[in-house]
């Protein structure tokens, strides 16, 4: 049989319904999108707990030595494999004092230029930052000037989050403002993702290397409330759905298997009837294409709608390739399943095929 006559019978095959293969291709559909969607709500879900545990500050460390931070050194922790960003703070006793509010001045701290990618500040122009609960307090927003008691006005260059979830009360109602790093801070603040025992190890690196021996240095986290660490890799490794690669893999298996065992009597008499073994697996190795196609033709779209709804958008190609990997190995199982139980079937057992017949 040329290429041409065996793609014609396969096709043949798969379009009349003597091999179910829409019938199968639509059960394993519905096996695949079930799994993928275990998987990937699984994966997101942890996804999600890894951005709730930066973006709460269980990721950032906080050193604390008072007047013995070196400015430039704590920024330069942000150069350090694994640390997203450091910056120095110093509380400046005096606050700040507003024209309203003379007998009552605002925490003022006084940051390194690192210290604004740390607690998510953008803005670059002249000002302070303030937080967004001393803001809507005060009534104030991006742009807007402060009166000060002394006369002089301050421009609120931008503000930052920093709810009240159990992270250090530090900057919950306080202005940052960003000086030059000459004079030595009190608190150098880094955030170390993906979380490892060396971030206070690499801490001591932000403290003056002239610092008196009985300085008290304390490293916290920011935000303990979420635990001291956020595993990602090992609880990637142990979520419960991790088997669905497997899973995926035994049901391609079995079905292929199944599909052929069914079609026993029909390949041992066309064995019977002169036809090559090596034909024959051709026939069956293109219907398997087939089946493989119309199955991803009906699981795609749902595959599709599962990953861009259980991640974020710097999650879908890591989710995506989780749901193919898991159609890939099922497909991969289903089509070798069937080739390799019809190099098992032979013309001599025709007879007992027949008897066995339903």
């Amino acid at each position: 049989m040329t290429l041409r006559d065996i793609w014609t019978e396969a096709w043949r095959n798969f379009k009349s319904g003597v091999a179910p293969a829409l019938g199968w291709s639509f059960a394993l559909a519905v096996v695949l999108v079930a799994l993928v969607w275990t998987d990937v709500k699984a994966v997101g879900d942890l996804a999600n707990e890894a951005r709730h545990f930066r973006a709460s500050g269980g990721s950032t460390l906080v050193v604390q030595a008072q007047g013995q931070i070196d400015g430039p050194a704590c920024d330069a922790l942000a150069r350090t494999t694994g640390v997203r960003a450091a910056g120095a703070i110093r509380l400046v006793p005096s606050g700040l004092d507003l024209a309203a509010l003379p007998s009552a001045p605002l925490a003022l701290y006084e940051s390194t230029p690192g210290f604004s990618a740390v607690i998510g500040s953008g803005s670059s122009t002249a000002g302070v930052d303030m937080s967004e609960r001393l803001s809507d307090a005060l009534g104030v927003n991006s742009g807007d000037h402060l009166q000060l008691s002394g006369g002089t006005r301050v421009r609120v260059a931008d503000t930052f989050t920093y709810p009240d979830d159990g992270r250090l009360s530090t900057l919950g109602f306080a202005v940052v403002s960003p000086v030059a790093p000459l004079a030595p801070f009190d608190q150098c603040w880094f955030e170390i993702w993906p979380t490892t025992d060396s971030g206070r190890e690499i801490s001591r690196l932000a403290v003056a290397i002239g610092a008196p021996v009985d300085t008290e240095i304390k490293v916290v986290q920011l935000n303990s409330s979420l635990g001291a660490m956020y595993d990602g890799p090992a609880l990637m490794a142990s979520r419960a759905t991790s088997f669905a690669p497997w899973v995926a893999g035994v049901v391609g298996l079995a079905l292929g298997c199944f599909s052929v065992f069914w079609r026993r009597l029909e390949f041992a008499s066309a064995l019977h009837a002169g036809v090559a073994r090596r034909d024959l697996v051709l026939v069956v190795t293109f219907e398997s294409l087939l089946w493989c196609v119309a199955t991803l033709a009906l699981s795609s779209p749902f595959v599709a709608v599962v990953v861009v709804t259980s991640g974020g958008s710097t999650d879908t190609l890591p989710m995506l390739g989780l749901a193919m990997g898991i159609l890939a190995i099922a497909l991969s199982a289903l089509t070798l399943a069937r080739v390799g139980t019809t190099l098992l079937i032979r013309e001599s057992s025709l007879v007992r095929y027949f008897r066995e017949r339903r």
